[in-house]
C-alpha cells in the first residue's frame, strides 16, 4: 500500500506518466474527431503534458482545501486546461471542448489503471485518501 512518502511519490509519478501517454492518445483521437488533420505529434504531446500537469496540480490543491474553496480551484483548473488546449492547438471553442472531453476520459482511465495496478482498485484508493 501507500504508507510512505516514497510510495506516494512513486504512485504519483507513474500516474502522471500514464496520464500523459493516455492523454496523448485520447487528444489525438479527439483531434481526429474534430476533422483536423494537420496537427503535429509534437503539439499533441506538449498539450497532453501541460494539461496532465495542470490536472494533477489542481487535484493536489483541491485535496488541501476545504470544500467551499475547492470549487474555485476546480474552475481554475478547467479554465487553464481549456486555455492550454486552445492556445497550443489553435482550435475554436467547440473543438477545444471536444478535445478536453477526450482528455477527461484519459485522466480518469489513468487513475483507474494506476489504482488497480498499484493499490488494488479505486475503493482502496478512496480508503487511503
Amino acid at each position: 500500500m501507500l504508507e510512505t512518502l516514497e510510495a506516494w511519490s512513486g504512485f504519483v509519478l507513474v500516474l502522471i506518466f500514464f496520464s500523459i501517454i493516455l492523454a496523448t492518445l485520447f487528444i489525438w483521437v479527439g483531434i481526429k474527431a474534430t476533422g483536423i488533420e494537420d496537427i503535429s505529434l509534437k503539439k499533441i504531446i506538449l498539450t497532453a503534458l501541460a494539461v496532465s500537469l495542470v490536472t494533477y496540480f489542481t487535484i493536489v490543491i483541491l485535496s488541501t482545501l476545504p470544500v467551499l474553496r475547492a470549487v474555485p480551484s476546480f474552475v481554475i483548473g478547467l479554465l487553464l486546461s481549456l486555455f492550454i488546449i486552445k492556445s497550443i492547438l489553435g482550435f475554436t471553442f467547440q473543438q477545444t471542448l471536444m478535445v478536453w472531453g477526450f482528455n477527461v476520459i484519459a485522466q480518469v482511465l489513468a487513475v483507474i489503471i494506476c489504482a488497480k495496478l498499484f493499490i488494488g482498485g479505486i475503493k482502496d484508493l478512496i480508503k487511503i485518501i
